[in-house]
């Protein structure tokens, strides 16, 4: 999705709660998922699970180059969307017309204190 660190000690390290040996962990930045996913919540990502109808992924919209976090939807006649989950956002689906490329699904988070 973006750089990583590849210096251990530069790297904040945190446990793998779900996930496959690929799993990876990302800060939410923005509110379009809330109030499920304020900012700064951490979400374990899995790259090698097959997103389903209401999965919460990461996807990369090619055109733009950038990754957003969203939910997954099929809706019958509509095909699939990614969905911002937060009612207030301005754009709340986002058509899946080859757009974008799905590079996780969240398995879990965590919030710290």
């Amino acid at each position: 999705v973006c750089y990583v660190e590849e210096d251990p000690d530069a790297v904040t390290w945190h446990p793998r709660v779900a996930g496959g040996d690929k799993t990876f962990v990302l800060r939410v930045v923005g509110d379009s998922m809330l109030p499920d996913y304020p900012p700064g919540r951490l979400i374990f990502v899995d790259p090698e699970r097959a997103p389903e109808n209401g999965d919460d992924v990461i996807a990369v919209l090619t055109e733009t180059d950038e990754a957003t976090f969203k939910r997954l939807v099929e809706e019958p006649g509509s095909g699939r969307m990614l969905k911002a989950i937060n009612p207030a956002w301005h754009q709340t689906y986002i058509p899946i017309n080859g757009n974008c490329r799905i590079i996780g699904v969240v398995v879990a988070d965590m919030r710290l204190r």
